[in-house]
Formats: structure tokens, C-alpha cells, sequence
């Protein structure tokens, strides 16, 4: 949790941003929805939307309260191709 959301006394001189240690703890809960489509029997695509929210230190650090968002959301789109080895 420290290299992600820790801030040493030199970094926050730097930065402008408060020192902060960041203890061990959980550091998001969220969920991920996915809708998948088999273009052919080779071929897949899906579409995801992944919703995480910061908790405890995470969500306390200046990093996150100054200039970023308890909130983190990533949308996605893979495409994917099988194929037969013939193992």
C-alpha cells in the first residue's frame, strides 16, 4: 500500500503534497461486468466495465483526496481468437 499510495517527506517536498504513510490493509472493492460474443467459433469479443472504489489508507492518501477519485473505472474491449493445437 506504501509504494502505491505512500508519500516519503522527500516525495512530498517535491510535490507539494503532505507526507502520508499508508498501512497494509485492503485497498479497493469493486465489481466487473462483462457481455461476451462469439462472432464465429474462432473468434470472441467482449465489452467490460470494471467499477473499483477506494478503501481505507487508499482512499485516505493525498494522492487520491487531491488529485484523483475514490472512484476508478475502466470499460474494455478484448478480442479473442481460439485455435486447435491438435495436442
Amino acid at each position: 500500500m506504501q509504494d502505491r499510495f505512500g508519500i516519503s517527506p522527500a516525495a512530498a517536498a517535491r510535490s507539494g503534497l503532505a507526507a502520508f504513510d499508508a498501512d497494509a490493509g485492503f485497498g479497493s472493492v469493486g465489481m466487473t461486468l462483462a457481455v461476451s460474443y462469439a462472432l464465429s467459433p474462432s473468434w470472441t469479443v467482449t465489452l467490460y466495465d470494471t467499477y473499483g472504489r477506494l478503501v481505507g489508507d487508499a482512499a485516505e492518501s493525498p494522492i487520491v483526496t487531491t488529485i484523483g477519485s475514490r472512484n476508478q473505472n475502466v470499460l474494455g474491449v478484448s478480442l479473442e481468437y481460439t485455435f486447435d493445437t491438435g495436442l
